[in-house]
């Protein structure tokens, strides 16, 4: 543990079960906005299972010992011991993870609305439809939509910090106590990290044994909801486009799957990656077909690397993708993303503007925005 920050340092205190670099969107986020803060002169102090932010003298880091997974277990019990940890240690303004602690927060970073997505849900959030599977996304889900209930139904927030317009106008919909609460910041990108680089695309693609075959990019867990299911089936319509799987998921449903399509030799699947710049560098079209995306991190991380964007309509497609500019929105359907991704196979030109243009558009979500826009709301009140 690092020691305490002087006194006359504005002082935050987050609650997040992971902040890391090398993780998920959320963590992600949640690391960046913490290590930005501390440059912008706050003491923090992270109340989490992990933090993976770089030593620094205002720096606090408090460890909850206890599971990650499977969330029936890590949800309840990071809500109990975060809570005693926050009243032990905590200092400053109390900036939180979504619902993940019962106390009232100064901000709550919300990513993801279960209550609006579970409304309109499509697919299941389990891996593997196994019991032990289904009986933990049923427990996962009755226990955050009792937490948003408390937290957000009650007004327990002072300010919910929504990631997006659409998940703004989620919250007011679906929880009118937070009424004039709600500020949308969006999440940032690291425009040197996710770039187009010419060196890592060529050693990726090397390493799977591409080519010139056109190469479309699925990043992301959570593969039922985020339509890999779909994007297989596009690829089986749209030959000789190679489809290429970041992320952690059921690997042996999908491999099944593409066994059926007969497309296994143009799918390929490389795990979680902690450094997923170099392989969308590797690739010619971003490829996401999801049911519910409250921002779409990877959008902007794949736009900054020059691809151009083929996703389904959700609140993070309709901030993010500019028809026509930097990707096209189509339904989500295997035959709708086949289409759009054969039309840009016959067009390198308009393939090669709208990765121009998504890098352009992705400038204006540097982290140094980002984090100035967290600091003047931990500022006020």
């Amino acid at each position: 543990m690092v020691p305490s920050a002087p006194a006359e340092r504005r002082a935050v205190t987050i609650a997040a079960p992971v902040v890391a670099f090398d993780e998920g969107g959320m963590e992600r986020v949640m690391s960046r906005v913490a290590g930005g803060l501390l440059d912008q002169g706050f003491a923090v102090t992270v109340i989490a299972y992990i933090c993976k932010l770089e030593p620094h003298p205002a720096l606090r880091f408090v460890r909850i010992p206890g599971p990650r997974r499977p969330a029936a277990l890590s949800f309840p019990w990071f809500a109990i011991a975060a809570s005693v940890a926050i009243r032990r240690y905590g200092r400053g303004k109390l900036m939180t993870q979504g619902a993940i602690v019962p106390q009232g927060a100064d901000v709550a970073c919300i990513h993801f609305c279960h209550h609006a997505f579970y409304a309109g849900r499509q697919e299941p959030r389990r891996r593997r439809d196994t019991l032990p599977y289904r009986a933990n996304e049923w427990l996962d889900r009755s226990m955050t939509l009792a937490a948003e209930r408390w937290v957000y139904g009650k007004g327990r927030a002072k300010t919910a910090v929504a990631v997006s317009s659409g998940v703004a106008e989620e919250l007011g919909r679906c929880f009118p106590a937070l009424g004039p609460r709600v500020r949308v910041i969006p999440n940032g990108v690291d425009l040197d990290e996710f770039r187009p680089d010419e060196t890592a695309r060529a050693r990726v693609r090397e390493t799977l044994g591409l080519g010139d075959a056109p190469l479309a990019v699925f990043m992301g867990g959570d593969w039922a909801r985020k339509g890999l299911g779909v994007a297989l089936g596009a690829l089986a319509e749209a030959p000789p486009w190679h489809l290429l799987v970041v992320g952690d998921g059921d690997r042996e449903q999908f491999e099944a799957r593409a066994a059926e399509l007969g497309i296994v030799e143009r799918v390929h699947f490389v795990g979680r990656q902690a450094q997923p710049a170099p392989f969308l560098a590797a690739g010619d079209a971003f490829l996401l077909p999801s049911a519910y995306e409250p921002f779409g991190l990877v959008m902007l991380e794949a736009g900054a690397c020059g691809l151009p964007l083929v996703v389904s309509r959700t609140d993070g497609s309709d901030e993010l993708v500019r028809e026509g500019e930097n990707g096209v929105v189509v339904e989500r359907r295997a035959e709708a993303f086949a289409a759009a991704l054969t039309a840009l196979a016959e067009d390198p030109a308009r393939r090669r503007g709208m990765g121009d243009r998504g890098r352009q558009l992705a400038a204006d979500y540097g982290w140094p925005r980002v984090v100035a826009a967290y600091a003047e709301v931990l500022a006020c009140g």
